[in-house]
């Protein structure tokens, strides 16, 4: 088998094999929605369920959202997998358990999975071990909440085994710690390359909405609320500042102690640390991404205070200490400090 591909209508779940033309090109990238570009003589429908399965591929399976029917030729379709569905925007505070499985799995059950969508999460017997705290997200899509919990996860030191299938179900569980993966940094860095604008520019909402099926409607009412994070005019500066941010959201989880640890590795251990714990531990996740980062030392009152420095956007810039426990600070940057790293 070389590949082939098989279409259903809509809510039937009854699949024929059917022919396209063999220049179909699929845009995938693991941390986005994959897009599905093929051309076939017959006749499909907006919102009509498709696969392409092969040896040398990896299965994918979506509906058709936006498509070209020339009528006397092969007519052009594009199709988008069923990550589609975490494109819903949520405000979200975990509460119980707090395991990034446990979050995944709720936002799965109280946003996506029902009898209108085909998701669903393949069950694990293998959680994830790592307690979040202080989370919260604000409307943001699904999607994104499941980036940033795998990339905590990975400066935790756990890699996620994610993906979704051709039928929709989603796989979301830890890698056996004594697997010996070697970690692309390109893949951890795609974790914060959010960016739907390209999905959003080619949607034709309308036009599927008004040349098919007024079901459409309720099935595809949020397909144009798909979120660019990444518009900004330097987006190096943006992949900077959501770095920032993820990290922040780490390190909300630490208590402050004046007499904590003051080297990442034993503040992490101990979940407690003082400034200069803390700007170590900002520092060890910051340096790993490869953002620059700096340490600044300076007096306040009878004692030293070290403060995180970023720079983007063409300075250096306090690190995003909102949120976090109110006794790590941003004052590096107005104060004249000694540099420690």
């Amino acid at each position: 088998m070389s590949t082939e591909f098989y279409h259903s209508k809509n809510k039937t779940n009854n699949y024929t094999k059917k022919e396209i033309s063999s220049d179909w090109d699929i845009k995938n990238d693991w941390n986005k929605i994959s897009v599905l570009n093929f051309s076939t003589n017959e006749n499909l429908d907006g919102a009509d369920h498709v696969k392409l399965r092969g040896l040398d591929i990896n299965n994918f399976g979506g509906q058709i959202v936006d498509f070209d029917k020339s009528y006397n030729d092969l007519n052009t379709y594009n199709a988008y997998d069923y990550r589609r569905y975490l494109q819903t925007e949520v405000t979200y505070k975990p509460t119980g358990y707090r395991r990034s499985s446990d979050i995944v799995k709720n936002l799965l059950k109280k946003y996506v999975i029902n009898s209108n969508t085909p998701i669903s999460l393949k069950a694990s017997n293998t959680p994830s071990k790592d307690i979040f705290v202080k989370l919260i997200w604000e409307n943001v899509t699904i999607l994104r909440i499941i980036n940033e919990l795998i990339y905590l996860e990975f400066i935790n030191g756990t890699l996620i085994d994610y993906g979704i299938d051709d039928n929709g179900t989603i796989t979301y569980k830890p890698l056996p710690a004594q697997m010996n993966i070697p970690v692309i940094t390109e893949a951890i860095d795609g974790s914060y390359s959010v960016d739907y604008s390209d999905i959003q520019t080619s949607l034709r909402v309308d036009g599927l909405l008004v040349k098919e099926n007024k079901e459409l409607v309720n099935l595809w009412g949020t397909i144009n609320k798909s979120v660019n994070v990444a518009g900004e005019t330097d987006k190096k500066d943006d992949e900077i500042l959501k770095i920032v941010k993820t990290v922040n959201l780490r390190c909300r989880q630490f208590n402050y102690s004046a007499n904590g640890p003051h080297k990442y590795k034993e503040a992490f251990k101990a979940g407690k640390c003082s400034d200069k714990g803390m700007s170590e531990l900002i520092y060890h996740y910051l340096s790993i991404q490869s953002v620059p980062v700096r340490i600044s030392r300076y007096r306040a009152g009878n004692r030293d205070h070290d403060s995180v420095l970023v720079y983007y956007k063409n300075k250096w810039q306090d690190f995003l200490y909102s949120g976090m426990n109110k006794n790590f600070k941003a004052t590096s940057a107005s104060k004249k400090g000694r540099l420690i790293k």
